[in-house]
């Protein structure tokens, strides 16, 4: 389709349009990589924090080694969180508590990088991410201590992919409801655009009849326009001798008695004419 060839309410419908649909998916979109990026981060703080607590309640059965205890603290984590596995390690390095119970009493660095070993030894917390069958792993390492003395470390790592699929779940409903008020707002925009369009348009509609009017030879047309007012209405003017008197288009009549003086033709006062505020009231906007 010639584009040329469409009317221009419909141009200016169609631009308004392009542009709040673009300006709403933008704002959409950002919206909801941002608010990705902040689950994300808190996702991030709560899988540390819990592992921090893991550490916490892991000093008591770990001083006095109850194993039953920390069996049911590593287990208790798994089916809290989107864990992958979850372990607590004693200080000489032997897993004590395992969520897969075939890797007790397994030495920690068989397991796990030399960096993880080195924070059991230094007391250091280590994040690490890595890849296995089952996805991608973020493992969080906390010593468990008690003061000053490194009793063992508590590990846990979240799967990446659990993690994402949480996260997209709570953004569910976050989208229903962007992409409802986009929707929403779209629609306003549209009818909202064809309103205006109309609005700015019909003053040109007109004068294009009356255009057609005047190649059919039709001189004598005129173009209305119920905005316009008189001087006796808008100024009180009192001058029943002017040309003007009670006539509407004052600027068009030569002769006319504004201000007390005697204005020449229309040409000579135009000029003037386009300042005075029954020009401007009764003229509009451009159009």
């Amino acid at each position: 389709m010639d584009a040329s060839r469409l009317s221009l309410g419909l141009k200016f419908s169609i631009a308004v349009t392009v542009l709040i649909v673009l300006a709403m998916f933008g704002v959409a979109t950002l919206i909801i990589n941002y608010q990705k990026e902040s689950l994300r981060q808190n996702t991030f703080e709560s899988n540390r924090a819990m592992t921090r607590n893991l550490a916490d309640d892991a000093v008591e059965p770990l001083l006095v080694f109850d194993p039953l205890r920390l069996d049911k603290l590593v287990h208790t984590v798994q089916d809290a969180t989107s864990c992958a596995h979850a372990m607590i390690v004693d200080a000489r390095g032997e897993i004590v508590a395992h969520t897969d119970r075939t890797l007790l009493g397994v030495h920690f660095n068989e397991v796990t990088t030399a960096e993880a070993v080195e924070a059991l030894a230094t007391g250091g917390e280590y994040l690490r991410e890595y890849g296995q069958e089952e996805g991608a792993i973020k493992e969080f390492s906390v010593p468990v201590a008690i003061r000053n003395e490194v009793l063992g470390l508590a590990t846990v790592g979240y799967s990446i992919r659990k993690i994402n699929a949480g996260i997209e779940a709570r953004l569910s409903s976050l989208k229903k409801n962007i992409y409802l008020i986009t929707g929403i707002m779209i629609l306003s925009g549209i009818a909202g655009a064809f309103v205006v369009s109309n609005f700015l348009t019909k003053p040109l509609k007109h004068l294009k009849d009356r255009m057609l009017d005047v190649q059919a030879g039709n001189l004598d047309v005129e173009v209305a326009n119920p905005k316009l007012v008189t001087c006796v209405e808008r100024l009180q003017c009192d001058s029943t001798d002017c040309p003007a008197y009670g006539e509407a288009r004052c600027w068009a009549i030569a002769g006319t008695f504004c201000h007390g003086d005697v204005q020449g033709t229309f040409a000579q006062k135009i000029g003037d004419c386009r300042k005075c505020v029954v020009y401007k009231e009764s003229c509009g906007d451009e159009i």
